[in-house]
C-alpha cells in the first residue's frame, strides 16, 4: 500500500482546487500559507486588483499587502493552545491593503481556512473585494431572505452536480483519467456545502 503523498503534493492539490473556480472569477482571491505567509496562488482578478503579475504577487508575503493580517488571523483561527485550527475557521474582516502604486486600499475579506491531508499545512483562501463604505462594514446590507434563496438555489446545483459524479464513478473502470477528475469535483462539492452552513451561521 502506498504511503502518504509529500506534504507539497497535498497543498498543490489544494490550490489546484480553488484555481478551478477561481481562474474566471471576476473576484479577486489568492491562497496564502498561514505558517509562512507566502502568497502561493492569486487569480487573475487580483493580479488587476494589487496592479501587480501573478508572478509579482506570488514572490511576496501577504504581509507585505496587509501587516499583521497573518499573526491576527492565526490567533483567531486556531484553537488557543492547541496548534489545531478551530471548528468553522471562517472569517470576514475589514482591511486595508497596499497595491503597486504604493497607495493603501480599503478592501473587506473573506477568509476560510483549509487544512492538507492528516493537517500537515494550513493554507488560507482569501476573497478581496474593494470596500464600498467606511465602518468596517464595508456599506452593506445583508437580505436575510436572498441570501437563503441563493444559498437553497446553491445546494440544489450542488445536488445535481454530486448526482452526476455518482453516476460517471460507474464508468470510471473503463476510464482511467475519470477517477482523479471525480475526485476534484467530490472535494469542491463537501468544501461547497461546508462554505454553506458557515453562511446560514454567519447570517444567524
Amino acid at each position: 500500500m502506498k504511503g502518504e503523498r509529500p506534504v507539497e503534493d497535498n497543498v498543490n492539490e489544494l490550490i489546484d482546487d480553488v484555481r478551478i473556480a477561481a481562474e474566471s472569477s471576476a473576484a479577486a482571491q489568492m491562497v496564502v500559507s498561514l505558517d509562512s505567509g507566502e502568497v502561493l496562488y492569486v487569480n487573475p482578478a487580483a493580479s488587476r486588483f494589487y496592479g501587480w503579475k501573478e508572478e509579482t504577487l506570488t514572490a511576496m508575503f501577504i504581509d507585505d499587502l496587509d501587516p499583521g493580517l497573518l499573526s491576527e488571523t492565526r490567533a483567531n483561527m486556531f484553537a488557543a493552545g492547541s496548534g489545531a485550527i478551530a471548528s468553522a475557521a471562517i472569517r470576514t474582516m475589514s482591511r486595508s491593503h497596499f497595491v503597486s502604486s504604493g497607495d493603501r486600499r480599503d478592501v473587506d475579506l473573506f477568509a476560510g481556512t483549509m487544512s492538507t491531508k492528516n493537517a500537515a499545512a494550513a493554507l488560507l483562501h482569501v476573497v478581496i473585494r474593494e470596500s464600498k463604505g467606511a465602518g468596517g462594514a464595508g456599506g452593506v446590507v445583508v437580505d436575510k431572505k436572498t441570501v437563503e434563496s441563493i444559498v437553497h438555489d446553491f445546494n440544489n446545483q450542488l445536488t445535481v452536480i454530486r448526482g452526476v459524479a455518482a453516476l460517471l464513478r460507474e464508468y470510471e473502470r473503463e476510464i482511467s483519467t475519470l477517477t482523479n477528475d471525480l475526485d476534484i469535483i467530490d472535494r469542491a462539492t463537501d468544501r461547497s456545502v461546508s462554505l454553506l452552513h458557515r453562511l446560514r451561521e454567519h447570517i444567524g
